[in-house]
C-alpha cells in the first residue's frame, strides 16, 4: 500500500494491527437565532458561527487493540451574505495528537484533497489538487479555508451573465503540517447558472509560497459528504 514517508508517497506495507478507538464530537453556535411558530422550531443556518471540537482516543490493550493516542481537534465556520446572491464562506480547523505513542495510518489526520477533474466535494472545505493522503499526519496541523461568490464582479458586470444566474467565486486553501511546506492554493471559477449546478474552475497551488501547478476542475454547487474525519 502507498503510505507517506516524510511527506512524500512511499510503497510501505501496512502492519497488521487491532484498533480500538472511541471519539466525541461537539459544536455550538453561539449566536444562534430561531422562530417558533405553531409549535415547530425553524433554526436560520448562517446566522452563527459554528465552533466545534473533537476528541478521538486510542486505547491500548483493550480487546487487543494496539493503539495509543489521543488526538484533538477545534475549528470555527461560516457563511453569510454579502449582497444580493453574493456569499462568503469559511473553515479553520487546528488539531494535534497530543499522544502519539502508536498511531496506524488509517487513525492519522487526513485532509479532503482531490487528483480527479471532476470537484465533487464541498466547494468551501475541498482542496482542489492536493495529493489525497501525502500531508495525512500524526502529529499536528492548521488548515484554513476560503470561497467567496459574488454575483457582480469581472465577467459579471455583462447583464447576459446575470441574467443568466453565473456568478463568479474566488477561493483559497491553506495547509501546514510538519511536512506540508505550507501548501496553498488559490483559484477563481464560474458557477455557470440556477438550472444547471455545475462550476469551472481554475486553480493554482503553491509550495513554500511559490508556484507549482494549474489546472482546471469541472465541479457541481453542491455538497456531497466525502467521509473526511
Amino acid at each position: 500500500m502507498a503510505v507517506p514517508t516524510d511527506g512524500k508517497y512511499s510503497s510501505v506495507e501496512m502492519q497488521p494491527h487491532q484498533a480500538l478507538t472511541v471519539g466525541v464530537f461537539a459544536f455550538y453556535k453561539p449566536w444562534q437565532k430561531y422562530r417558533v411558530k405553531k409549535g415547530k422550531t425553524t433554526f436560520y443556518d448562517d446566522d452563527s458561527p459554528k465552533l466545534s471540537a473533537t476528541y478521538r482516543k486510542g486505547i491500548k490493550n483493550a480487546f487487543g487493540s494496539d493503539s495509543d493516542f489521543d488526538f484533538v481537534q477545534v475549528g470555527i465556520s461560516h457563511g453569510f451574505d454579502t449582497g444580493i446572491r453574493s456569499k462568503l464562506s469559511y473553515k479553520i480547523a487546528a488539531g494535534a495528537f497530543l499522544n502519539d505513542k502508536s498511531v496506524q495510518f488509517p487513525d492519522y489526520q487526513h485532509f479532503a484533497g482531490n487528483q480527479f477533474f471532476f470537484q465533487y466535494g464541498d466547494p468551501v472545505g475541498t482542496f482542489r489538487m492536493l495529493d489525497y493522503y501525502s500531508y495525512s499526519t500524526s502529529k499536528r496541523f492548521v488548515e484554513a479555508h476560503v470561497l467567496t461568490e459574488l454575483r457582480k464582479f469581472l465577467l459579471t458586470q455583462i447583464t447576459w451573465f446575470r441574467i443568466m444566474g453565473i456568478k463568479e467565486n474566488f477561493f483559497a486553501h491553506y495547509l501546514a503540517t510538519p511536512d506540508s511546506n505550507n501548501y496553498g492554493e488559490l483559484g477563481y471559477g464560474l458557477d455557470v447558472g440556477i438550472r444547471f449546478p455545475f462550476r469551472i474552475e481554475v486553480a493554482n497551488s503553491f509550495e513554500g509560497f511559490k508556484y507549482k501547478h494549474t489546472v482546471f476542475r469541472i465541479g457541481t454547487t453542491m455538497n456531497f459528504p466525502t467521509g473526511k474525519k
